[in-house]
């Protein structure tokens, strides 16, 4: 009786386990053509884990088209994630949630739009009311500012502070420094959502300032949201006292008692309304 190696019966059953398993893998259809046939291991909402020949991949769900089963299961089609971009939350954000779902170990697809969306809250507030420090913006040379937010696309902002007046005395050749008052009221408008990044639009303002009278303002506006809770606001435009000379007379008439004999109105009637500001949303 002859003797069977040993060596090649366990080389013709490892061909056959291995015809086996590759009889039973399933056949992972990508979106873009190419398949990966393996044995899933592990799936969650977001991935699957197939084990192939030449390792085990992890595969996003929005890059797969279907799945075939061996046995006869039917396909599964996957639902792709779509990205969130409701209420203003735009392209940037979603490119800042993706970096941060990089760092995270994430890749792309759906993780990209979902881990954006995580973002959406964690870095922006809905920017309702708040309170900043500012130059110009309707508060003179340095002041505060209060801002609500009451419809997505409407805000209102009040501005108070000191204006700088510098003027020449005529008689000793000497400049004379006054801080007097100014405030502004505004009605906003946007052009995106509260929870915007990047946020445009135009405002239409009451001015008074105590040297100068009543006038108004319209200017565009720029706010960016720089962290959950810091924006940066800026504004340039246009603005314009109503009785300018009568206004600055009255003021040296209370600051003096009398219109100084040295002082000649010479300001324009129309300047530029211009702002820097700091503020944080609640």
């Amino acid at each position: 009786m002859q003797k069977v190696n040993s060596r090649i019966v366990v080389q013709i059953v490892a061909v056959l386990l291995l015809l086996a398993v590759s009889a039973l893998a399933e056949t992972i259809t990508l979106r873009d053509g190419s398949k990966i046939k393996g044995t899933i291991t592990k799936q969650t909402d977001v991935n699957v884990e197939v084990r192939t020949s030449y390792g085990t991949l992890t595969v996003d769900k929005s890059n797969i088209a279907s799945i075939d089963f061996s046995g006869g299961t039917p396909s599964v089609e996957p639902q792709p994630v779509q990205p969130q971009t409701s209420g203003g939350f735009g392209s940037q954000d979603l490119d800042r949630g993706y970096r941060d779902g990089k760092a995270n170990g994430y890749d792309d697809g759906a993780q990209k739009g979902r881990v954006g969306e995580a973002n959406r809250t964690k870095y922006y507030t809905d920017d309702f009311v708040g309170l900043g420090v500012c130059m110009g913006k309707g508060a003179g040379a340095l002041g505060l500012y209060a801002y609500l937010r009451p419809a997505e696309n409407v805000g209102l902002e009040v501005d108070a502070g000191k204006r700088i007046f510098i003027v020449l005395n005529q008689n000793t050749g000497e400049t004379e420094l006054f801080w007097p008052n100014m405030f502004t009221g505004k009605v906003q408008f946007y052009f995106s959502g509260r929870q915007s990044h990047t946020q445009f639009g135009l405002e239409l303002g009451g001015v008074l300032a105590e040297d100068a009278g009543p006038g108004g303002e319209v200017a565009g506006t720029l706010r960016l949201r720089v962290s959950r809770s810091l924006n940066f606001d800026m504004n340039l435009g246009l603005g314009t006292f109503a009785d300018q000379r009568t206004s600055t007379y009255n003021y040296f008439i209370r600051k003096y008692g009398v219109i100084p004999d040295w002082y000649t109105f010479n300001g324009p009637s129309v300047f530029v309304m211009w702002g820097l500001g700091l503020g944080f949303s609640f």
